[in-house]
């Protein structure tokens, strides 16, 4: 997707104050990466990725202060490992 296109899918009119975190997005711009990631050939054969602002997320350190990517424990097998064990324990389903 071009930067002319992405700003054409992210930009709505507002009714959002000029004060609120810029981070705070209208219906249309948090809807815009849904519609991006169901619609782009960027994502033909790829799987498993997160995407957010009509882009792939990049990965980033776990320490970083950057609030966009996605950190490096999100993508970990051996915390997703974890995380179904102890959800199999939470509901009553562990072997």
């Amino acid at each position: 997707m071009s930067d002319e296109e992405k700003a054409t899918a992210t930009s709505s009119i507002s009714s959002i104050p000029k004060f609120v975190p810029s981070f705070i997005k209208s219906i249309a711009q948090g809807a815009a990466t849904t519609i991006w990631c169901a619609t782009s050939p960027q994502l033909n054969n790829k799987g498993g990725v997160y995407c957010a602002d009509c882009d792939i997320s990049p990965i980033v350190d776990d320490e970083s202060h950057q609030t966009n990517g996605v950190r490096k424990w999100a993508i970990s097998p051996s915390m997703a490992e974890q995380l179904w064990t102890l959800t199999e324990q939470l509901v009553g389903f562990a072997k």
